[in-house]
């Protein structure tokens, strides 16, 4: 069995390679579109780091969500 790397990366490098804007990132995250653990992390254990958003998950699910 292979293990699937994940790349975390900043809101503004995931909202220019998703192509929508940081603070769309910000408005799915806060309306639980986007799930902790699945599309996004803390950069560190503090509640006020970065949030890192994985790539591989949330552009299939922006794109889910915005093609209605």
């Amino acid at each position: 069995m292979t293990k699937r790397t994940r790349t975390w990366v900043d809101q503004s490098t995931a909202a220019g390679l998703i192509e929508v804007s940081p603070r769309t990132l910000l408005r799915f995250r806060q309306k639980g579109f986007l799930q902790r653990g699945q599309h996004y992390r803390n950069a560190t254990p503090s509640r006020n780091s970065k949030i890192l958003y994985c790539v591989e998950t949330t552009l299939p699910k922006i794109e889910k969500l915005t093609s209605r």
